[in-house]
Parts: structure tokens; C-alpha cells; sequence
């Protein structure tokens, strides 16, 4: 028997998958970190405005800011505009977006390599790296269980690591 989920926690999901996708396009060279930040955030709002309005009561928005991590920086960078930077081609950036609709959050993140060519592959160690993050986080998610011991899950993350060259 499949339960179903909640309406709400459902129109998180779609805003953020909107999000998503609208701050991806737009994560290119010489965009600065901040404004991608505070373009995700914006959208955000709008689209949370436009879902359960029939519903007054409720509260929206997002659920943390949204933040943007390039390169080694692991995450939740939301810079100010004192401390921003500008993305250059080839940095990897990390975009995460969280959304609530009456307390049902949805979040999500998304990998990708600014460039001014788009369409083409990366190939390079970035590759390997973001591979590696992928498929370790996939091998991690189908080993998790009740007593289910940490040391297995981390040597078998070492291992999809080490096959993509990675540690």
C-alpha cells in the first residue's frame, strides 16, 4: 500500500525543483556567488506566494536561505556582499535551496561546473570528484539500516572513492 504524500510537502518539492533549475542557468562565469544567493531566495518567495493560496493561514518561504559553495567550500555559503566573489570558468559550484510550506520542507541540491560553453562535458577531475560524490552518496544511502555499523558505510564510501581516483 503506497501512502501518499501531503499536498504541501509536494508544492515544496516543485518550488524547489523550479528553483533549482532557474539558478543552474544562470550559474556561469562571472556571476557573483551573493546575487545567485539572493536570485534563488527571490524566486523562492514568488513561487511560494502562488501555491495554497486559498489557504490564509499558512506560512511559506524558504526553509534555511539558499546557499551557493564553490569549489572546496562544502556548504552553506551564503556570502555577504563584503565578502562575495565572482565564479570563474570551471568552478564547481554547489546550489542548495530549501523550502516550507506550513512547516513541510522540501530541499535539494544541485552540481554543476560553471562554463561559458555549455553542453560540454567535463572530463577532468572535477568529474571525478563530483562522480565520486554521486555515486558514494548513492552507495551510502542504500547501506544505511538499524544497526547498520558507521565503519562499513565509510569503508565502502572509501572504496567508490578510491575507484574514481578520489579520497
Amino acid at each position: 500500500m503506497e501512502s501518499e504524500l501531503n499536498p504541501k510537502y509536494q508544492s515544496s518539492a516543485a518550488v524547489v525543483e523550479q528553483v533549482l533549475k532557474q539558478v543552474v542557468s544562470v550559474a556561469v562565469p562571472g556571476m557573483s556567488v551573493a546575487a545567485l544567493c539572493s536570485y534563488a531566495d527571490s524566486l523562492v518567495a514568488a513561487y511560494t506566494k502562488s501555491v495554497h493560496r486559498k489557504e490564509t493561514e499558512i506560512e511559506r518561504g524558504a526553509s534555511f536561505p539558499a546557499t551557493v559553495s564553490v569549489n572546496a567550500v562544502i556548504q552553506n555559503c551564503s556570502p555577504a556582499d563584503s565578502e562575495d566573489t565572482l565564479l570563474k570558468e570551471g568552478d564547481v559550484v554547489k546550489i542548495e535551496v530549501g523550502v516550507h510550506i506550513d512547516g513541510y520542507i522540501a530541499s535539494a541540491a544541485h552540481t554543476t561546473v560553471a562554463t561559458s560553453q555549455a553542453g560540454v562535458p567535463v572530463t577532468d577531475r572535477r568529474a571525478d570528484a563530483i562522480s565520486a560524490a554521486y555515486y558514494g552518496c548513492e552507495v551510502a544511502v542504500r547501506m544505511v539500516r538499524p544497526g547498520q555499523s558507521p565503519r562499513s558505510v565509510v569503508k565502502a564510501l572509501g572504496l567508490v572513492a578510491a575507484g574514481f581516483g578520489c579520497t
